[in-house]
C-alpha cells in the first residue's frame, strides 16, 4: 500500500511536469499561429495590437487580455460610431442648406421675372394709351435762289418817304378845297366843381380893456395833425403848458405847482386855431394858439395870441419861449 501511494506521488508530481514538457513543446507551433493572425489582425485593426501589448505589459492570463482587448475595441467602435453619426448629420445640415438656399434663388428668380413681365405689360398698355405723336423731321431752311441786294442806309429811306407824303399832300389839295372842310368841334369834358371853402369867421376882439396884446411866432418841425393835438387835447397840453390839464365840456381846468386855474374853449379850427377864456376875466380877453403854413416852402409856424397887464410883455415872452421849448421837445423838432 505505501508502495502504490507513492506510485501516486510520483504520477502526480510528473503530471505537472509532462504537462509543461507538453506545453512548451506545443508552445513554438502555437505562438505561431497566432502570431500570423495578429499581423492580419494589426493591419486589419491596430486596437488589438494595442489591447494585447497592454495586456503583455500587465502579464494577464490570457483570457482576461482577450476581455480587455475586446472591450478597447467596443469602445473604438463606439467613438468612430458616433464620429460617423455627427458627420453625417453635418453633411445632411450642409445639404439641407444649399437646397434652401436653392430653392430661395430659384423663388427670387420667378419673382424677378414675374415682376419684369409686370413692368413689360404696364410699359406696352401705357404706349397703347399714349397719342401716337407724329416724328417730324426739322425742316430744311430754305434757301432763295435770289441774289440778296445790299441794305441802303436809313435817312434815304425815310427821305424817299417824306417826299412820297409831300406828294400825296399835294395831289390831295389840288382835288380838295379845303377851305370848305367844316373842323372838328372839340368838346370840353365836364370837370367836377371844387368844393367851397368854408367862410372864416372873424372872432371878436376885446374893446374895453386895459391890457395890451401880445402876439409871437415860433417855427415848428411838425406836421398840422400832431402840433394840433398838442395845442387843444388835453392830454397833449398837459406835457408842456401845464402840469396836470382835465377837461369836460369845453371847460379845462390847469393846475401849476398846486394852484388851479380853470379856462373855456371859446372857438376851434380844425387843424388851425384853438381859442381860450379865462372864467376870472369878464373884458373878452383870452389867449390863443393858431397854425399857419406857407403856401411856397410849407414851413407850418405856432402863432400865439395873450393879452397881458402892461409892463409885463418881457416875462410873459420869456415864459411862452420856455412853453414852446417844452412843446418841441415833446414833438421832436
Amino acid at each position: 500500500m505505501a508502495q502504490a501511494n507513492n506510485k501516486k506521488k510520483i504520477a502526480k508530481k510528473a503530471a505537472p511536469n509532462k504537462a509543461k514538457k507538453a506545453a512548451s513543446k506545443t508552445k513554438p507551433s502555437q505562438a505561431k499561429k497566432p502570431a500570423g493572425k495578429a499581423k492580419t489582425a494589426a493591419k486589419k485593426s491596430p486596437v488589438k495590437v494595442v489591447a494585447k501589448k497592454k495586456a503583455a505589459k500587465k502579464k494577464l492570463p490570457m483570457p482576461v487580455a482577450k476581455k480587455s482587448i475586446k472591450k478597447a475595441v467596443k469602445k473604438v467602435a463606439t467613438k468612430v460610431a458616433k464620429k460617423a453619426i455627427v458627420k453625417k448629420a453635418v453633411v445632411k445640415k450642409a445639404i439641407a442648406k444649399r437646397t434652401t438656399a436653392s430653392k430661395k434663388s430659384v423663388v427670387a428668380k420667378k419673382t424677378v421675372q414675374a415682376v419684369v413681365k409686370k413692368s413689360v405689360h404696364a410699359k406696352a398698355i401705357v404706349k397703347k394709351n399714349r397719342p401716337e405723336s407724329k416724328i417730324t423731321k426739322p425742316a430744311k431752311p430754305i434757301v432763295s435762289k435770289q441774289v440778296l441786294k445790299p441794305v441802303k442806309d436809313r435817312n434815304d429811306v425815310d427821305k424817299k418817304m417824306e417826299l412820297k407824303a409831300q406828294r400825296v399832300l399835294k395831289e390831295l389839295e389840288e382835288r380838295m378845297d379845303l377851305s370848305k372842310v367844316k373842323p372838328r368841334i372839340s368838346v370840353p369834358m365836364p370837370q367836377p366843381k371844387p368844393k367851397p371853402a368854408p367862410p372864416i369867421v372873424k372872432l371878436p376882439e376885446p374893446e374895453n380893456t386895459n391890457k395890451e396884446k401880445l402876439q409871437l411866432e415860433f417855427e415848428v418841425r411838425s406836421s398840422r395833425n400832431i402840433l394840433f393835438y398838442y395845442l387843444h387835447d388835453a392830454s397833449g397840453l398837459e406835457g408842456w403848458f401845464a402840469d396836470n390839464v382835465k377837461e369836460k365840456d369845453g371847460i379845462y381846468t390847469f393846475t401849476w405847482e398846486g394852484s388851479t386855474q380853470v379856462a373855456q374853449l371859446v372857438a376851434m379850427r380844425e387843424h388851425s386855431l384853438a381859442r381860450f377864456q379865462w372864467d376870472t376875466e369878464h373884458d373878452g380877453t383870452y389867449f390863443q394858439f393858431e397854425i399857419k403854413e406857407d403856401e411856397i416852402t410849407g414851413d407850418i409856424a405856432l402863432i400865439i395870441t395873450d393879452w397881458i397887464t402892461p409892463g409885463e410883455r418881457e416875462s410873459n415872452g420869456r415864459l411862452w419861449e420856455t412853453q414852446v421849448l417844452a412843446l418841441r421837445h415833446l414833438i421832436g423838432s
